[in-house]
């Protein structure tokens, strides 16, 4: 049976709260218990399938995707010594103080921000997964977002009824008519924002869409590593050379977009959730 304490930041981060996530439902699956400190008990509320979605829309993202997925949590109040747990998981390591912990390797911290920039007195005091890693970091494992598996739906060609979608995601009041303005999309527009590294990639191609992605080619060779970046790539190069012919587009270039959406598959909870513990 396994231990793990999860610590999160001041507020709402995608991808400590995909770590989270990841880990709640590694815990099902498996004999894990996850704790968390009594008075960080305000940030579980987000991830409560009974919390109501007005209450999410100020979070960035208007608390899509990654939020409401689970029922509520029972919290365990722990102590900070770290030697009672299999793993420490500390989820933004810019709002944490690292005075408060020994070196230990059951440690890890996760750098989910844009920038990349690195704490670099916690590189060797645990595990350090970094999310916009951009140079070769002795100590420093590369991570991105992924979303929970069960999202990832595929492509469906019948279903399709639009070349483009409408996002971006301020057009939408709910999740559902979200996705599905790129379920029944062809593509789907998206590009490098403050980061490399953007939900809305994921999004679109879990709902079956296919990326047109205007820069990818400027992504770090070590962000994104589990990202089809070549698929993505290539097939914006090829839609270059079609007339607007969708359907034909799809099924002559069919095994490059399989094999794209199969590759995007694998950015799922289960391999986030494996790849830290």
């Amino acid at each position: 049976m396994k231990h793990i304490k999860f610590t999160f930041g001041d507020g709402p981060q995608f991808m400590q709260d995909m770590v989270f996530g990841a880990l709640l439902e590694e815990a099902e699956r498996n004999n894990i218990y996850l704790h968390v400190n009594y008075d960080q008990t305000e940030h579980l509320k987000r991830f409560d399938k009974n919390t109501k979605p007005e209450e999410l829309r100020n979070i960035h993202g208007k608390g899509f995707t990654i939020y409401r997925r689970w029922n509520p949590l029972d919290t365990v109040l722990v102590d900070d010594d770290t030697t009672l747990f299999d793993r420490v998981v500390i989820g933004n390591v810019w709002q944490f103080n690292p005075n408060e912990i020994c070196t230990s390797s059951n440690l890890v911290f996760i750098d989910g921000i844009d920038e990349p920039a690195i704490r670099k007195e916690l590189v060797g005091r645990g595990r350090y997964y970094k999310r916009e890693l951009q140079d070769d970091h002795r100590g420093i494992n590369a991570i991105n977002y992924c979303l929970p598996d069960d999202l990832y739906l595929g492509i469906n060609p019948a279903g399709k009824n639009q070349l483009m979608s409408l996002s971006p995601r301020t057009t939408f009041m709910n999740e559902s008519d979200y996705y599905d303005d790129y379920l029944y999309s062809w593509f789907g527009h998206t590009r490098i924002k403050s980061g490399s590294d953007c939900l809305r990639h994921y999004e679109i191609l879990a709902n079956g869409c296919i990326p047109l992605f205007e820069d990818i080619e400027n992504v770090h060779k070590n962000t994104m590593q589990w990202f089809p970046k070549f698929e993505v790539l290539e097939l914006r190069e090829r839609w270059k050379n079609y007339t607007h012919n969708a359907v034909k587009f799809y099924f002559d270039n069919k095994p490059l977009i399989d094999s794209m959406f199969s590759v995007a598959k694998t950015c799922n909870y289960t391999r986030l959730a494996r790849h830290i513990l």
